[in-house]
């Protein structure tokens, strides 16, 4: 017959062992070794991957009057990226610049039909696109389209 006192000390011996399989970091229990190498093999699993985030900044159709800027500013990091989209609907033809945070151009694109230019910034701050009309009488219909890249990586683990 078993008694009280037998499944007592059964079982806080079996808690004990699972205990100590749990804190020994000595592995001399087998079940505390295979444990630890089941978890070490989850780390080796780790690995880093590109990712890109995204973001559509504009994407406005506007008629644009003869000799007008139209003006868009965007705070970026280093080596973010615009990628800047413009396209004629009727009238003038738009024209692109790009200035850096020191008021440098980085990108000056003639008047066209349509434009399609990425930007990478080389230095963090305030970036001003500028679209000009540079016709004398001559308004224009603009499709704009501004889209923002960033460039990650992220730790993935099976």
């Amino acid at each position: 017959m078993v008694s009280r006192r037998t499944i007592i000390g059964v079982l806080g011996t079996t808690s004990v062992t699972a205990l100590a399989g749990c804190t020994n970091s000595g592995g001399s229990s087998s079940a505390s070794s295979s444990s630890s190498s089941d978890f070490e093999s989850q780390e080796q699993s780790c690995r880093m991957v590109e990712r890109t985030q995204e973001e559509s900044l504009t994407d406005q159709l506007e008629t644009v009057s003869a000799g007008s800027v139209w003006t868009f500013r965007y705070d970026l990091e280093e080596d973010d990226r615009l990628i800047i989209n413009a396209r004629m609907v009727e009238g003038a033809r738009p024209a692109v610049e790009v200035e850096n945070p020191s008021g440098a151009t980085v990108a000056d694109i003639g008047p066209s039909e349509n434009i399609q230019r990425t930007i990478t910034a080389r230095e963090t701050g305030r970036y001003f696109i500028q679209f000009e009309n540079e016709a004398v009488l001559t308004s224009g219909q603009w499709d704009v389209q501004i889209d923002w890249e960033r460039d990650y990586e992220e730790e993935i683990c099976n």
